[in-house]
């Protein structure tokens, strides 16, 4: 920035992300003025001025006139939107980006090996029966979308899940949607989910990685049609 050496412009944004903890505040809540949070992290007002630039267009604040700097959702920001547009672009890094996605999932399954709760396991079956009661392949897309997605939060590993939002959100920006799981019916994906949580259930975390990783494509990156959502 302008006045202000990188180092010292990433502490002042991290002083400020201090400065909402502190405070206590939450979506929707305003910020301290421009002139308080120059006298409270003892910098310039242009120093924090910039700052506040860069959180805006990153879309976790937001400013509107005559009312001041308020904190946004971190669901609306535009992160993905900023990656999509302008950094994440090539075919290698969206398979790089599927091969994080299973990382992360079998990492997801790595932690309820140690950590699942039998309402955990009750809810994931749940999920995974109303397969035998689907026929159109939409609706087995999905149900098996969230039999992964349920997975992913109920490692209760919140880094883990917001990085794999952030990738998932990605991979939605894409015209064409690569699916990582088998084309396969809903009865056998109802077996290969039911072989995966028996194995969680008995912690055989072994046996859990090998049917996880048999549960994706050998190929991995397969393209499919944008209408039909990744699994």
């Amino acid at each position: 920035m302008k006045d202000v050496s990188s180092n010292k412009f990433h502490s002042i944004l991290n002083s400020i992300h201090q400065l909402i903890k502190a405070d206590g505040l939450s979506t929707g809540d305003r910020l301290p003025s421009e002139r308080e949070l120059s006298e409270r992290l003892q910098v310039g007002r242009s120093t924090v001025r910039e700052a506040l630039r860069s959180l805006e267009l990153l879309g976790i604040i937001s400013t509107r006139r005559g009312e001041g700097t308020f904190l946004e959702s971190s669901q609306s920001n535009q992160i993905v939107e900023l990656l999509a547009k302008y950094i994440l672009q090539g075919h290698q890094v969206l398979e790089n980006l599927l091969e994080t996605r299973v990382l992360l999932e079998m990492g997801a399954v790595w932690l309820l090996c140690d950590r699942m709760k039998e309402e955990d396991l009750a809810e994931l079956r749940e999920v995974n029966d109303q397969l035998l009661h689907v026929e159109k392949l939409e609706q087995v897309v999905q149900l098996d979308s969230t039999f992964h997605e349920r997975l992913v939060y109920l490692s209760r590993n919140h880094l883990l899940i917001r990085i794999w939002q952030e990738i998932m959100q990605f991979l939605h920006t894409q015209p064409a949607v690569l699916s990582l799981s088998k084309v396969t019916g809903a009865q056998t994906l109802w077996d290969e989910h039911k072989k995966l949580l028996t194995a969680i259930r008995e912690r055989d975390m072994v046996q859990s990685l090998s049917l996880m990783k048999e549960h994706f494509s050998p190929s991995v990156f397969q393209t499919v049609e944008s209408q039909s959502n990744p699994v």
